[in-house]
């Protein structure tokens, strides 16, 4: 018997033979029947076919577990649950807090925030130490802008005040020669600044929670008050108190 060589099946033959086929395009609705709409594709059934099929699956899925719970089953979540407007929610009891109570909570309150805008504070002194704010103005070049204040005497002449500006600006020169940046440096710097204006921002907003719970502190003393002003855009308001006579 004769053997022949095997073939083998590449790629180019399947595109060769299919570039000559019909392009059997799907048909479109038909005039008769527009008003029924867009005919629908087989892509398009087949994203409802899935769809459909994944639904099927999960309500086959939980009547199966609904068939084979433990009827004598219980815990609290049953009672203290409930689903309100397709949102699951907790029953939570409310509880009374007499005026010790609140004023201590406040106490802790104050004392927590306190501590996190010196926390803050001090991040924002050590960055400026850092920093100096070197380099905060720069020429067309990149370079820094020094600058120096020369104070001079009344007595002095033109010719002495022009002498003692010119040796403050050599001095000046020589000392602090301008070294060139680089753009990785400039863009290290910027984020610096970025930070630090970030986190003086958050000691400011810390220190206005602050004054809020400090006042709402006051406020649940006892005293004879009186507001005076504030209250209304975001302004915290001003109270006087009535002086009382100690005994």
């Amino acid at each position: 018997s004769r053997s022949f060589p095997k073939l083998c099946h590449m790629a180019s033959f399947d595109k060769a033979h299919k570039a000559g086929r019909k392009a059997h395009r799907e048909r479109g609705q038909l005039e008769s029947r527009k008003k029924f709409g867009l005919l629908e594709k087989g892509k398009d059934w087949k994203i409802r076919r899935e769809d459909f099929q994944k639904k099927q699956r999960r309500i086959k899925h939980l009547i199966e577990k609904a068939r084979n719970r433990n009827e004598d089953e219980f815990y609290f979540g049953m009672i203290n649950t409930r689903t309100k407007r397709g949102i699951h929610e907790q029953k939570r009891d409310a509880k009374v807090y007499n005026q010790d109570e609140m004023q201590l909570m406040l106490t802790q309150d104050v004392n927590y925030v306190e501590m996190k805008r010196t926390h803050e504070m001090r991040k924002v002194d050590r960055m400026k130490e850092e920093m100096h704010f070197i380099g905060m103005l720069h020429d067309e070049k990149g370079n820094p802008i020094n600058q120096k204040t020369v104070f001079v005497d009344e007595s002095m002449t033109k010719q002495e005040r022009k002498r003692r500006v010119a040796a403050a600006a050599a001095a000046r020169d020589f000392a602090t020669m301008p070294t060139p940046r680089t753009s990785k440096q400039i863009k290290a710097q910027a984020r610096q600044y970025q930070e630090l204006a970030q986190r003086i921002k958050r000691a400011s907003k810390l220190k206005r929670v602050e004054d809020k719970f400090q006042l709402q502190k006051k406020l649940m003393t006892k005293g004879q008050r009186q507001k005076v002003s504030g209250g209304a855009n975001g302004e915290m308001p001003v109270y006087k108190w009535k002086k009382d006579r100690k005994r």
